[in-house]
């Protein structure tokens, strides 16, 4: 497994000194707002209400456009959209199993779905694109061997819930090995260091 490295402390540093760590203070607000609309009012959501919400402004860009809300919808239907979150949030079914039903619905996608994910724990990271280039790209650059050797398979789009979480466990240890304050720091730093905002 990776060791602590000075580059890694170096520009932890530098990210948590700019402007764009104000991104990881909205991770955790996100997750709360979202907790409760969605744990304490989804059962009562009118089609009308749930849209409102996966487009505004509490889920990560780049937001749903009208054109992939209404795809989503009429691929699965809203009741069916419902249920699957409903049992995400509250069924007794094992963790593996309620996140492939919801990755099963169609046109979500693992960017989407894991932004439902993150909200049921904050052990549980929101998937970009980007963070997964992050990590490659300074991994590749700091640990080359390593990576290539044991995690180069793992760091990469989810396709499925076991890929999903396979990818959460290994953000999770360089959450703890890097002294990362949080998933959502992990995720803003990886992000943000692939698109060069610090």
């Amino acid at each position: 497994m990776f060791t602590n490295h000075p580059e890694i402390e170096n520009l932890l540093q530098r990210f948590r000194a700019s402007i764009g760590f104000i991104d990881v203070v909205w991770q955790t607000s996100r997750i709360n707002v979202l907790r409760s609309k969605l744990i304490e009012d989804l059962v009562d959501m009118s089609p009308s209400q749930f849209k409102g919400l996966v487009m505004g402004n509490w889920f990560y860009r780049p937001m749903l456009k009208e054109w992939q809300y209404e795809k989503i919808i009429s691929q699965n239907g809203f009741e069916n959209v419902k249920l699957r979150l409903l049992s995400l949030f509250v069924e007794e079914k094992p963790l593996r199993e309620r996140i492939q039903d919801v990755m099963d619905l169609r046109e979500v996608g693992p960017f989407i779905a894991s932004q439902f994910f993150s909200v049921i724990s904050d052990q549980l990271i929101m998937y970009h694109d980007d963070l997964v280039k992050g990590i490659r790209g300074l991994f590749l650059e700091l640990f080359a061997e390593e990576f290539q050797y044991h995690f180069a398979d793992v760091i990469k789009k989810p396709t499925d819930a076991e890929s999903y979480l396979e990818f959460n466990e290994i953000c999770k240890a360089i959450r703890d090995i890097f002294c990362f304050k949080s998933l959502g720091e992990v995720h803003e730093f990886f992000v943000h260091l692939q698109q060069q905002r610090f």
